[in-house]
């Protein structure tokens, strides 16, 4: 799913768009605070509401509002705010993509990799963090795959010997899991 295209309904609960497009720890805490103030609106208000005051039930509901109007709020700005400055450069990308690989925060490298493939599909050095990162995380199919794409394409023959060496490094790999029995 691309990042500018999120579905208006995922804005319907607070932080379900960033925890869909890079699983941010803040986002979760918006999803699970707003998701505890709704079970406790839905306990005073009707499993036990003759144990608890009204007013302690005004006040969970009114805390349940606030948070998630807040919420919702704050989770379409950000959204705006990150679509607006995504659309700056592709520069910017990679070298953020690298990073969080080398950092082992694979899933957003791959969130970075897969949006900047998404503007410019015949980015190999790109395409080859990818394969890389898919072999890491020993998503061998999916690698095999994308290095057949990344072959495919006419910038690609200047970086043979590294789909080579790629090629070499998935099948070694495959073997290495077939030795200790994980495939």
């Amino acid at each position: 799913m691309s990042k500018s295209r999120i579905p208006l309904p995922t804005y319907l609960w607070p932080g379900l768009p960033q925890l869909t497009q890079r699983g941010t720890w803040t986002a979760l805490f918006w999803a699970l605070a707003t998701a505890f103030l709704a079970d406790g609106v839905i306990i005073t208000r009707y499993i036990w509401p003759e144990t608890f005051d009204v007013v302690w039930d005004n006040v969970i509901l009114g805390c349940f509002l606030g948070v998630y109007i807040v919420g919702c709020t704050v989770s379409y700005f950000i959204e705006k705010s990150r679509n607006a400055s995504s659309q700056t450069s592709n520069e910017d990308l990679f070298p953020e993509a690298q990073k969080r690989y080398l950092e082992g925060r694979y899933f957003e490298a791959e969130q970075d990799l897969v949006q900047l493939l998404n503007k410019t599909p015949e980015d190999i050095p790109a395409r080859l963090l990818l394969i890389d990162l898919l072999v890491v995380n020993r998503r061998l199919e999916e690698a095999v795959k994308a290095l057949k794409e990344t072959i495919d394409f006419s910038e690609a023959q200047q970086w043979k010997w590294e789909l080579i060496a790629v090629n070499e490094h998935i099948k070694q790999v495959r073997q290495d899991l077939a030795e200790h029995g994980v495939m």
